[in-house]
C-alpha cells in the first residue's frame, strides 16, 4: 500500500529559480545563498526558494511570444482530424518544444539566436502542414483580433500562405512577428537589451584594476580567468526602453547622433511611444490593408503641435512583399519641421559572416557585415543578404532617406563565460519633413522577400 499522500510543489534546482526572478531580486537571493553557505548554514538552503519557472515568460517577452506561438500552432494541429498529416505536424510541434530557448540562466538559452531560430522553424513547418489541410486553395489570407500574448491587450494576427504578420497596437503600433513561410523564418526573431543579475559582476571584473603580486607582471582574478571571453563587454551594457521589433516611430532632435540612438541616450520629441494606436482593416481584391494610427503631441521649434500619424501595411495574398505607407498630418495652426524616423530590427543570424551583408546601390560600404554600424545619406534602396539562409531582403524607399545602422548586441552568460552576442541588425530610416497646417506629408517603403 501507499506510505502516504504528498503534494509536490512546482520546483527546480535553486539556481534555476533564481534566474527566473527579476534581476535585482535574483541578485539579492544569490547573495543570501552565498552568505548562508559561507556561514556554515547550508542546511537552511533546502528551504530557500526563488521564483516560478513560468516567470521566464514574464521576464522575457520574446519567450512569451514564442510560447504563445507554440500554443497557437498547437490548436491548429489538434484541430485536424486523425491522419498522417496530423501525425507529421505533431512531430514538428513537439520538436519546437525543446526547453533550451525558453529560459536563460548561466547558459545561453534565449540569448542564443540559433537556438531561438529552431522552434520557429518547426512551428512554421507544423503550421504549413495544418494550413495545407485547412486552406487547400493556393493563395489565401485571413486575420483575427485576439489576445495572442495573454496580456489583456488585443494583437492583430494576419496569416497567409506567403507571410504571417503579427501587430501590437498597444506597443507603439509595431510589427512583432514577420514569418517568411517559404523559408520557415521569423524575420523579427530579435532580442531586446535588458539588465541581467550578473551584469554587475561584468562591470566589477572589467572595470577593476587587479593589484599584481610581487614578481608577477599581472594577476587575473578567478572571474577573469573563468568568466570573461573578451575585453570591452562593459561598454555594451546598454538597455532598451522598448522591444526591438519593426516599424517603430521616432521623432528626434536634429542634434541626436547615431551614438546616442544606439545607446538609448537621447530624447523623443513626441509621445507616440506612450499611447496605444488605433487600428482598422480594409479588405481589397489583392488582400488586406492594416491601418495603425494615432494623434500625438510633437515638440518642434520651441512649440508643441498635435500631429496625426498613420501607417498602412498593404498585404497581398500572392506576394512575399510588404509595402508600408506613412502619413504625417500637422493638426496645429502653424507649420513645423520634424525629424521623423522609422526603425526596423531584423534577425538574420550570421552577424559577421562574409556570406551575410548589407548592400546599398551606389555606396561602397567599408564594412558591409550585418553587425556593422554606420551612416549613409540619401539612400533609395537597401538590401540585406544571407547566403547561408538563402535569403535576400530588399527595401525600396519612395523618398531619399538617411540611414543609421548598428548591431543589437547583448552581454550574456554561457558555459564558457560572459560573451557578446549579435542579436539583430537595427535600421533607422530618417527624413526631415516640413508639415504645413492640415496638410499631409507622406512616404513609403516596400520590403520584398527574395529567395536565393
Amino acid at each position: 500500500p501507499a506510505a502516504g499522500r504528498i503534494y509536490l510543489p512546482t520546483a527546480s534546482y535553486i539556481e534555476m529559480t533564481e534566474w527566473a526572478l527579476p534581476p535585482e531580486t535574483a541578485k539579492r537571493i544569490e547573495e543570501l545563498r552565498h552568505r548562508l553557505w559561507e556561514g556554515g548554514q547550508e542546511g537552511i538552503l533546502s528551504f530557500l526558494r526563488g521564483g516560478h519557472w513560468r516567470n521566464f515568460l514574464a521576464k522575457y517577452p520574446e519567450i512569451n511570444d514564442m510560447h504563445k506561438k507554440m500554443l497557437l500552432v498547437h490548436d491548429k494541429v489538434y484541430s485536424l482530424p486523425p491522419s498522417p498529416a496530423r501525425d507529421k505536424a505533431q512531430d514538428e510541434l513537439w520538436k519546437a518544444q525543446g526547453n533550451d530557448p525558453y529560459w536563460h540562466g548561466s547558459f545561453g538559452g534565449v540569448y542564443l539566436p540559433h537556438l531561438r531560430t529552431v522552434p520557429y522553424q518547426h512551428l512554421l513547418a507544423a503550421e504549413d502542414i495544418a494550413d495545407g489541410v485547412l486552406h487547400p486553395e493556393n493563395d489565401w489570407l485571413e486575420y483575427i483580433e485576439t489576445d495572442f500574448r495573454r496580456d489583456g491587450e488585443k494583437q492583430l494576427l494576419v496569416n497567409g500562405n506567403k507571410m504571417n504578420l503579427y501587430f501590437a497596437p498597444a506597443e507603439r503600433g509595431s510589427l512583432f512577428e514577420w514569418d517568411w513561410r517559404e523559408k520557415k523564418l521569423n524575420l523579427l526573431d530579435t532580442l531586446t537589451r535588458r539588465p541581467e543579475a550578473y551584469h554587475h559582476k561584468v562591470r566589477e571584473v572589467l572595470t577593476s584594476t587587479p593589484q599584481p603580486e610581487q614578481g608577477a607582471e599581472k594577476v587575473k582574478t578567478i572571474h577573469e580567468l573563468a568568466r570573461v571571453k573578451e575585453p570591452g563587454l562593459e561598454t555594451l551594457l546598454h538597455y532598451d526602453p522598448y522591444r526591438r521589433v519593426a516599424f517603430l516611430d521616432h521623432f528626434l532632435d536634429e542634434n541626436t547622433t547615431l551614438d546616442q540612438f544606439q545607446s538609448g541616450d537621447y530624447q523623443e520629441l513626441a509621445d507616440f511611444a506612450a499611447q496605444k494606436y488605433d487600428y482598422s482593416f480594409q479588405e481589397t481584391e489583392e488582400g488586406l490593408i492594416v491601418i495603425l494610427s494615432r494623434q500625438g503631441i510633437v515638440q518642434a521649434e520651441n512649440m508643441v503641435q498635435p500631429v496625426y500619424l498613420e501607417k498602412r501595411f498593404h498585404i497581398a495574398k500572392s506576394k512575399a512583399a510588404l509595402p508600408v505607407t506613412y502619413s504625417l498630418t500637422n493638426k496645429g495652426d502653424k507649420p513645423i519641421e520634424v525629424r521623423f524616423g522609422v526603425e526596423v530590427n531584423l534577425g538574420l543570424l550570421s552577424g559577421h559572416s562574409p556570406a551575410a551583408f548589407y548592400q546599398i546601390p551606389g555606396i561602397n560600404l567599408d564594412d558591409p557585415h550585418l553587425d556593422s554600424r554606420g551612416e549613409a545619406e540619401a539612400i533609395k534602396q537597401l538590401l540585406l543578404v544571407n547566403h547561408h539562409l538563402g535569403v535576400r531582403l530588399q527595401c525600396e524607399l519612395e523618398r531619399l532617406a538617411r540611414l543609421w545602422r548598428f548591431p543589437i548586441q547583448t552581454v550574456s552568460s554561457s558555459e564558457a563565460g560572459w560573451e557578446k552576442v549579435y542579436q539583430a541588425s537595427s535600421l533607422l530610416f530618417i527624413w526631415d519633413a516640413m508639415l504645413q497646417p492640415n496638410q499631409a506629408w507622406e512616404t513609403s517603403q516596400t520590403w520584398t522577400l527574395q529567395s536565393e
